[in-house]
């Protein structure tokens, strides 16, 4: 009985190290920003509300690269970004991400398989306000970055063993600070929602 658990576990794991590989990859496409809200708090008042957004999609990239274990289960890490977001008196810029996450497979033939991944991201953006709000002239900068969750589901197919073709959505909502005075707080957040095409070279 031993001798049959031995060989069984054996043969698991040489189908696993048959199935592992790294991969490296990167796609292209849009980002589409909804539902952004403006909250302030302080000790004196505090309160949210939506912000309208000139413009709300942008062009959205990515590299990334991971490690299939096997055929179900992958890291992945990947640096992305989006492009600007222009306004009359906000335009947000510069927006950058780095994400580490867990990815689940489930192969339906030998090249199609679908997919679903859960993570962190540390998301940093810049703001630039105008300062006509408070009867100014001129604009004032803020940056920020933050910690927030990245989920994402997709398809991808094997054109051959080693070049992948894979579509994605990707989904985060970072909140992000963007005034801190003593005990006052303004932040910012919205829900990003990216669908994207990407290939990879698997090793």
């Amino acid at each position: 009985m031993l001798r049959k658990t031995v060989v069984a576990v054996a043969l698991l794991t040489a189908c696993s190290i048959a199935n592992a590989n790294p991969y490296v990859g990167g796609s292209i496409g849009q980002a589409k920003f909804d539902h952004a809200n403006a909250s302030l708090n302080s000790a004196i008042m505090s309160g949210s509300e939506a912000l309208e957004m000139q413009d709300d999609s942008s062009l959205a990239g990515k590299i990334y690269a991971g490690y299939q274990f096997n055929q179900y289960f992958a890291l992945e890490g990947a640096i992305g970004g989006y492009d600007a977001l222009d306004g009359d008196i906000v335009t947000v810029g510069d927006m950058k991400f780095v994400a580490f996450q867990p990815k689940a497979i489930l192969p339906l033939t030998d090249r199609f398989s679908l997919y679903a991944k859960a993570g962190i991201a540390y998301f940093n953006a810049e703001f630039k306000v105008s300062n006509s709000v408070v009867g100014a002239s001129g604009y004032t900068t803020m940056s920020d970055t933050t910690m927030t969750g990245i989920y994402g589901i997709g398809a991808e197919f094997a054109l051959t063993d080693n070049l992948h073709l894979e579509a994605t959505w990707d989904y985060m909502n970072p909140e992000l600070e963007v005034v801190k005075l003593a005990s006052a707080t303004a932040t910012i957040d919205a829900d990003i929602n990216v669908f994207s095409l990407g290939l990879s070279y698997h090793f």
